[in-house]
């Protein structure tokens, strides 16, 4: 008899714990729902569809609308030229090695600390630890460039060594092009 009550006590407690969370499960079913619909109620107020592009778009800015104007349009188109450019798209490249036992880490804190390339007012454009342990620093312009190596060398020149790398000349034959 005594088992037998227990078995029952058990039986009802598991059952009331099973429908306490099934209730609970219903309700978080429903509350993903309403979050469902209003996402997709946000999607329809914002779906955009894709259109090719218009005569408009071969116009000068001038001339198109604001109605007309496609908000993405906003920035400005480069032409093949202006990409092709090689003046302006020159990066000048400096490699930042550690003569001692310096983790890339700790010696791009270093530059970012000590040397301080922002109050230098350089430009950095990339500033990343290359797989061998050297830091690669990108900038727009010659000078900045030797004004962040002359830094370096000045300062660290006996725990760091930067080597500013040169721009090659490329040029590319074609033969049997009528």
């Amino acid at each position: 008899m005594e088992s037998v009550s227990t078995f029952k006590n058990i039986f009802h407690a598991l059952k009331k714990d099973m429908l306490d969370k099934s209730a609970k499960n219903i309700e978080l079913q429903t509350e993903v729902n309403e979050v469902k619909r209003e996402i997709q109620a946000y999607r329809d107020t914002r779906a955009t569809t894709l259109v090719a592009p218009s005569i408009d778009m071969l116009k000068t800015p001038e001339t198109r609308t604001s109605d007309t104007q496609h908000p993405s349009s906003d920035r400005k188109k480069k032409s093949y030229t202006d990409v092709a450019d090689r003046e302006h798209n020159k990066k000048f490249k400096v490699t930042i090695r550690s003569k001692g036992n310096h983790t890339p880490q700790s010696t791009k804190e270093l530059i970012k600390t000590k040397i301080n390339p922002t109050g230098r007012k350089v430009g950095i454009s990339t500033f990343k630890a290359l797989k061998d342990g050297r830091i690669l620093i990108e900038v727009g312009s010659k000078e900045e460039i030797e004004r962040i190596s002359s830094s370096i060398t000045e300062k660290y020149g006996k725990e760091l060594e930067a080597k500013v790398q040169e721009l090659r000349n490329l040029r590319l034959v074609i033969y049997n092009i009528p």
